[in-house]
């Protein structure tokens, strides 16, 4: 009489086979996976654009100001603010609908007293942000995906460091205004990050990426000495936000060129290229 079942010989064979299936699928799934995230991080800053363009068209013109240093507590808001960045001001959040979305407790280092100040609602961060799943805010208070670019500040452009309007008519020191963007479409506005700005020096890859990768920004000052970093966590690259509002995937190498006479490499007023606004 025969028995019945596998001999070992069969099961390591069966088991082989399992195991070189699994080797050939996991990096699939794992690619899929990370061009899923990819995607979902390209709408969430799509959205951020298509809110900057209805805050122009709402705001004479002009684009979110990047930061306000004035103020401490942005008016109709509950907390108390180490910086009045682009992510907290009233309006653009308005228009983005941050504060009816999702959000959460956070391990809270900063003087931030409620969960809107320059943190994204949860659903808003990118995917493959590891530091925002952290749920653990910066000493500067910051858990965000997305920094704005504020590369022309470095220059003594006004679009960093500005004013409340008190009136559309009083827009002296909002943000850039549409008209002065030359080439809106070749003109980087927000990229991946983990900061709520980043600077073309940040993005040298060389110095800070390929050497710490995703660590917050506290770590970032404490190990290179360096804020506003751009962080390449999508296969090598990041998704850039232009200001005509469209987003473009670009490998880290063509982001930062050290070499390239267009970038602003002595970051003055008459720099050309991506990441000068003007």
């Amino acid at each position: 009489m025969k028995k019945k079942g596998f001999t070992l010989v069969e099961l390591l064979v069966v088991i082989s086979i399992i195991a070189m299936l699994l080797a050939i699928l996991i990096p699939a799934l794992n690619r899929a996976r990370a061009g899923g995230q990819k995607i979902v991080c390209a709408n969430h800053q799509k959205s951020i654009g298509i809110a900057n363009q209805i805050y122009a068209n709402s705001w004479n013109g002009s684009f979110v100001p990047l930061m306000d240093t004035s103020v401490s507590k942005p008016a109709g808001s509950k907390g108390n603010y180490t910086y009045y960045c682009w992510v907290t001001n009233k309006s653009f959040r308005d228009y983005m609908n941050f504060d009816k979305r999702k959000t959460e407790k956070y391990d809270r280092t900063a003087t931030i007293s409620d969960e809107t100040g320059t943190i994204l609602p949860v659903e808003f961060y990118c995917p493959a942000d590891e530091v925002a799943k952290k749920k653990k805010v910066s000493s500067k208070g910051v858990l965000v995906s997305f920094g704005y670019n504020a590369t022309d500040w470095q220059s003594g452009f006004e679009a960093f460091n500005w004013k409340i309007p008190t009136s559309k008519n009083n827009m002296k020191f909002a943000g850039y205004k549409v008209t002065d963007v030359k080439s809106p479409g070749n003109k980087l506005a927000i990229v991946d990050s983990i900061d709520w700005y980043v600077f073309w020096s940040g993005a040298d890859y060389t110095s800070y990426w390929d050497k710490y990768r995703q660590i917050n920004p506290d770590d970032y000052l404490d190990a290179a000495g360096a804020s506003g970093i751009t962080i390449f966590r999508h296969n090598e690259g990041a998704n850039i936000l232009f200001y005509d509002a469209h987003v473009s995937y670009l490998n880290k190498n063509k982001i930062f060129v050290k070499k390239d006479p267009t970038f602003p490499t002595r970051l003055t007023k008459d720099a050309t290229g991506m990441w000068s606004a003007k």
